[in-house]
């Protein structure tokens, strides 16, 4: 449905001439030609100076003078370094009295514990000398939160293939800021979740006889170590499943884009089946002017895979962008664009543009205009992107990784009905009928795919099951499952690996867990994304990723949410083709 009419806003931009000096300031309305190819960002104090001031304040600096410009950049820059240096000043001056107050500490306990004499292992002993959870080894994870985390790097390899053409910015008329701002809610510590049957603990009597000094019993399983074994469960004497061979599945040579499109491919199907658009063209699009995630706009903490400008949920910003005018000549501009918190926004701020934008503007690539994905891309050049090669560019990326494969529906459905209660797009908060009744609304496999990704990024941590603290494999397969879908399996890669049916390779679908064992030691799981390529929390110092099949094979596959296939739809024959077919048994010519 097309109900939400969205106005045409404005905004400030800086044309900037071939010598690179700053030539006018003008105001250039979002649905004139206002898409470019290629992003070129400012330095990045310049960058980070703009991008603090508000919309108002922007849109002053746009009308000043040439010299004022330059001279209001600067001293911008000036105030800014020179708050940054008091705040590191005041930081420094602050972590030195910590630790001054942390010395003395030290020193007033251990002289204490000398007083006490050998006596400081009893249940009073020292804090934090025994911990409810085993620590984790620094693997120099800890606070690192990596800046790309959307594309990841293709498994442990390190290579970074190359990425597809210089990405197009969309001409297009500005929305009103109404997407959903997605919550991740908490959940309960790691601590708390059991992660196997542990013997129960002796307790000390009293007084304290060195109880507490014996190393307690091994759970089994315990999640996993650090380094080349994920998971460090117990082996188990069962018989391990057999999924069969696995064929690869690749449609170039370039790894960085499919992984890209297994990530994005199920939301993007879902979204155009929804809003009456091809797929193949969004998929496409987003390839085209993200790079393939791998531009400075598409990545965190931007997220913007359609070069959309304007402000979304009243987040910004400033990049240069490279425009064509009615002649084909080249300029570039500065401007405002989207920032949003993940793919999963862009994507359906991106949806809602094409379908509900200022009155039918993308009418011309709608599916029930537009026959062919091909017609679509010819009717967005020139209207969300002034490159004159903009389609041609689309349709070969639509031909190459065969995109037009997402403009079908799902050959399978689920058996069950998944229900989670829905949240109002504006505030986020759980939304009730007029009765009082939660208002449910019906998940499927993109909503999954949707928030496992969502995590992509975030730091691997032994024992960790939310996206505040980290995920370690198995909780981030929980953690993803039962936000998602609403189902809760168990917390280790020990007991998960038991949820669920066995399937073979050949007939993956999204959504399947994949397991990985070692002689009878079943260590790690990840989630398959489709086109051969998984997510995953791999270990200590390392982040949530995606990987490729061939490059770290699972051992088998689970399918936890049990699916049938799609009830074929059968014609109904025509009077005039069921007189034929009785001819026909009657020899009648």
């Amino acid at each position: 449905m097309r109900t939400k009419a969205i106005s045409l806003l404005t905004t400030a931009a800086l044309i900037v001439g071939t010598s690179g000096s700053v030539a006018v300031a003008q105001s250039v309305a979002l649905a004139e030609n206002t898409s470019g190819e290629q992003w070129e960002n400012l330095s990045s104090d310049e960058r980070e100076a703009l991008n603090k001031l508000s919309a108002s304040e922007f849109e002053k600096f746009c009308q000043l003078s040439d010299a004022d410009q330059k001279a209001r950049l600067s001293k911008l820059v000036s105030d800014m370094k020179a708050q940054q240096k008091a705040e590191e000043e005041a930081a420094k001056k602050a972590a030195e009295e910590a630790a001054a107050k942390a010395e003395q500490e030290k020193l007033d306990a251990e002289e204490a514990a000398g007083d006490k004499g050998d006596n400081t292992e009893g249940e009073d002993g020292t804090e934090g000398e025994t911990p409810d959870v085993p620590e984790t080894p620094d693997g120099g994870d800890e606070g690192e939160t990596p800046e790309t985390p959307e594309v990841p790097d293709g498994g442990d390899e390190g290579d970074v293939p190359e990425t597809p053409e210089t990405p197009d910015t969309p001409d297009t008329p500005d929305t009103d800021d109404d997407g959903e701002d997605p919550e991740v809610p908490p959940v309960d510590d790691p601590a708390d979740e059991p992660t196997a049957p542990t013997p129960e603990q002796p307790k000390p009597e009293a007084p304290a006889v060195d109880e507490t000094a014996k190393p307690e019993p091994k759970p089994a399983p315990a999640e996993p170590k650090p380094e080349d074994k994920q998971e460090n469960s117990n082996k188990t004497t069962e018989p391990i499943p057999d999924s069969g061979t696995y064929t690869p599945k690749h449609y170039s040579l370039n790894a960085t884009t499919e992984m890209f499109i297994a990530i994005i491919g199920e939301q993007a199907r879902q979204l155009a089946q929804e809003n009456d658009l091809y797929a193949s063209v969004m998929i496409a699009q987003a390839i085209l002017e993200s790079g393939s995630g791998n531009s400075g706009l598409a990545q965190a903490p931007n997220f913007n895979l359609f070069g959309i400008k304007g402000f979304y949920e009243g987040n910004s910003v400033v990049m240069r962008t490279t425009e064509f005018n009615s002649r084909g000549e080249s300029y570039t501009l500065l401007a405002r664009f989207r920032a949003y918190d993940g793919y999963a926004d862009s994507l359906a701020d991106y949806a809602d543009l094409l379908a509900n934008g200022l009155d039918g503007y993308y009418s011309g690539a709608w599916k029930s205009n537009a026959e062919t994905p091909a017609e679509a891309c010819d009717f967005l050049e020139g209207r969300y992107a002034t490159s004159p090669t903009y389609s041609e560019k689309l349709q070969d990326l639509i031909a190459t990784y065969d995109l037009e494969r997402f403009d079908k529906p799902l050959s399978w459905e689920y058996v069950d009905t998944y229900e989670m209660q829905a949240t109002d797009p504006e505030t986020g908060e759980l939304l009730f009928d007029e009765e009082g009744e939660p208002v449910m609304e019906q998940r499927t496999v993109a909503d999954l795919l949707s928030e496992v990704t969502s995590h992509l990024g975030t730091p691997y941590v032994w024992g960790g099951a939310d996206p505040i603290t980290g995920f370690d494999c198995s909780g981030l397969m929980q953690y993803s499952l039962r936000e998602a879908m609403g189902v809760d399996i168990p917390r280790t890669t020990y007991f998960q690996w038991r949820v669920g049916e066995t399937v073979q390779f050949d007939d993956l679908q999204p959504g399947d867990l994949l397991f990985f064992d070692n002689d009878g030691d079943i260590h790690h799981v990840a989630m398959y994304l489709g086109d051969g390529y998984y997510i995953h929390a791999p270990h200590t110092g390392d982040v949530v990723r995606v990987t490729a099949m061939e490059d770290n094979m699972p051992s088998f596959a689970q399918r936890v949410l049990p699916t049938k296939p799609v009830a074929l739809q059968v014609k109904a024959p025509t009077p005039d083709e069921l007189l034929d077919e009785a001819r026909m048994e009657a020899g009648i010519k």
